[in-house]
């Protein structure tokens, strides 16, 4: 025993060594954007706020602009822990990357385990190597978040269940689930298998078939439990939509090469299928009965088949809704190489080595996405189907060189910024910028409310240091608002030259003129492609009446002679405006409502003879959209620079 450990230690090391030697250039790399205002913002707050987990579960979720995202589980309370106590920031990151390392080579180490105890230890280590390398797996090594610390303990908690250690495996998910949530498909897929050999009878003799009872009732009811956990902390970070028919052709696109693998596993099964079936000739009489000693047959010589099985689907039922969210998949490509190897040894297959040996050659040749589908607009700066390779350099490289080209330029520069350069730009415990660019305030979380852009257009700034990213969420075809596209005018600072480019820009503005004229140039820039609604209400409620009624005219076409029309659209948003002050509403905690509230108020006034419906006006409801999808906006006023 003592022997063997010290051959899974060697693996484990030597994995460990190889990957480091992989990712040296890595190392000190800050976190890609999903896990820096997803893990690493959270670990930001607790160690701002001393660790306080009641406050961060009172504040806002993450799709809010908030800090909170992963509330049951322990990994930001340890990267708090090492952006506090750390020599730098910098060394936290090194320090957080060598145990994501750590753990990606403990989950190697399972996997070759797995495939020593079906195939030979060469077959095991050509496995490994076709894991590593493969695009969606190998881009996980890179990230510094909670995918590859979770799946060493499922990958451990797979390896005991097919050895029969059901208590062992039971503690593994629990120790996943603290790590990630989703972990609890592992408790989830082995009650499962468990309970259909019990319902098949393949569990024998007695005194076994109850070690399993009890053991498929204890992962089953752990399952339900983790699963109420998730539902109850409120954790869920993504509205689930299931995939429409414009949307499968991206899910095919984010994750070819493990579509790819998902056939031929399917494939090789059959095949073993087929093979063990015809074995049983005169065994058994009937179709069920040959289809029975076949599962036997697995279940004794191969558990990893029927329990590697039932974890995929699990996993890919859970995926299917955030489908552009490639990591999620992460956990089932060592599974998938498992099933297909063990398929082909029972079918009879003598050269296995061909199977991972091209998944490595593709792995090498494509570990960059070179050779995957090109994405279209709208999803090429998403991040996260850009996970799907390690093509997301590109983007996380420009990135950085775009957050401290934005430090060096106008250091008192009134500043608007979009999407997640919101936290790049004020978190230097991201490893973004050195110093925060909102100094003297720890309130980094900024959703796209009213109160917020209203100060840009109440404050004016004669020039505004401009950050322009396309809409991030895209692919989800959400309606963002994005910032106007510099001019000749402009002062260009960065362009990353890439499709869609990050813009960063000077755009000054007239102080003289009308201030209505000025306020429109504000509202151009905020809300370049909004609809016309978007800026009457901000004029509206700002108490613009001027502006509001030019921007009704501009939009109104043939009816903007219709004072009636136009009085009455006014007056309707006061009178919301004014509602939510007498209720003690927070101006800057009823404005993100204030569009689809305004949209119920305007509904009321699209009767046929005042005109209304003639417009072409259609709500968020009937554009078949999602509400609540502005894009988040943050404005870091001069003041709050200096």
């Amino acid at each position: 025993m003592n022997e063997r450990r010290a051959q899974w230690l060697a693996v484990w090391a030597l994995t460990f060594a190889l990957i480091l030697i992989a990712r040296w250039s890595m190392l000190s790399s800050p976190p890609y954007v999903e896990q820096a205002y997803g893990l690493w913002t959270e670990a930001a707050y607790l160690a701002q706020h001393d660790f306080d987990y009641r406050a961060l579960a009172n504040d806002l979720h993450g799709d809010k602009g908030g800090p909170r995202a992963y509330l049951t589980t322990i990994l930001p309370g340890v990267v708090g822990i090492l952006q506090q106590y750390a020599a730098s920031i910098t060394a936290a990151i090194v320090l957080y990357r060598l145990f994501v390392f750590g753990c990606a080579a403990v989950a190697l180490t399972a996997v070759w385990i797995m495939a020593r105890d079906q195939l030979s230890p060469g077959m095991a280590t050509l496995i490994c190597l076709a894991t590593a390398l493969t695009p969606l797996f190998s881009v996980q090594i890179d990230m510094i978040g909670l995918d590859m610390p979770a799946l060493a303990c499922v990958a451990i908690g797979v390896l005991l269940a097919t050895r029969e250690r059901y208590g062992a495996a039971a503690v593994c998910t629990v120790a996943a689930f603290f790590l990630k949530n989703s972990a609890f498909l592992l408790s989830l897929a082995v009650g499962w298998y468990l309970l259909l050999l019990l319902v098949w009878g393949l569990v024998r003799p007695a005194d076994r078939r109850r070690r399993v009872a009890r053991a498929a009732v204890i992962h089953l009811a752990l399952a339900a439990c983790l699963m109420s956990v998730v539902v109850l902390g409120g954790n869920a970070s993504t509205r689930m939509h299931w995939p429409r028919e414009g949307d499968l052709w991206l899910w095919i696109c984010s994750a070819p090469d493990w579509l790819a693998l998902l056939v031929f596993a399917i494939a090789a099964t059959l095949l073993a299928l087929a093979n063990d079936y015809s074995a049983t000739v005169g065994a058994a009489a009937s179709f069920s009965q040959r289809l029975k000693l076949v599962f036997q047959r697995w279940s004794d010589k191969a558990p990893i088949l029927g329990l590697g099985w039932l974890m995929i689907a699990i996993n890919t039922a859970l995926v299917l809704p955030v489908f552009f969210e490639c990591r999620y998949l992460t956990i089932t490509v060592p599974l998938l190489f498992l099933v297909a190897a063990t398929s082909l040894q029972q079918a009879g297959y003598r050269r296995l080595w061909v199977v991972p040996v091209i998944a490595i050659v593709w792995g090498i040749a494509n570990y960059d996405g070179r050779l995957l589908p090109r994405l279209n607009v709208q999803s090429a700066r998403g991040v996260g189907v850009l996970e799907r390779s390690r093509e997301y350099l590109v983007d996380h490289q420009s990135n950085i060189a775009a957050a401290r080209a934005i430090e060096r330029t106008a250091p008192l520069m009134a500043l608007v910024s979009t999407e997640q350069f919101n936290h790049l730009l004020v978190l230097p415990e991201l490893g973004f910028v050195s110093r925060s660019l909102l100094a003297g305030s720890s309130d980094f979380h900024f959703a796209a409310d009213d109160a917020n852009l209203e100060r840009v257009v109440l404050d004016q700034p004669s020039e505004l240091l401009v950050v322009r990213v396309h809409s991030q969420l895209g692919e989800r075809r959400f309606p963002a608002f994005n910032l106007d596209l510099p001019t000749a005018n402009d002062t260009l600072v960065y362009d990353d030259a890439l499709r869609p480019p990050v813009l960063v820009f000077i755009r000054r503005f007239p102080t003289t003129g009308a201030s209505t004229e000025r306020t429109i140039a504000y509202l151009n820039l905020l809300f370049a492609d909004a609809d016309w609604i978007d800026p009457l209400a901000r004029l509206a409620v700002l108490g613009w009446r001027d502006a509001a009624r030019a921007c009704v005219s501009d939009n109104l076409g043939h009816v903007a002679t219709d004072e009636e029309v136009t009085e009455a659209m006014i007056e309707s948003l006061n009178r919301l405006w004014n509602d939510l002050a007498k209720s003690g509403a927070a101006r800057h905690r009823a404005a993100p409502g204030l569009v689809q509230t305004v949209e119920a108020r305007l509904a009321e006034l699209k009767d046929p003879a005042r005109g209304l419906a003639r417009m072409g006006y259609l709500s968020v409801a009937e554009k078949g959209l999602p509400p609540e999808t502005p894009q988040r906006v943050l404005y870091i006023a001069r003041e709050d620079r200096q």
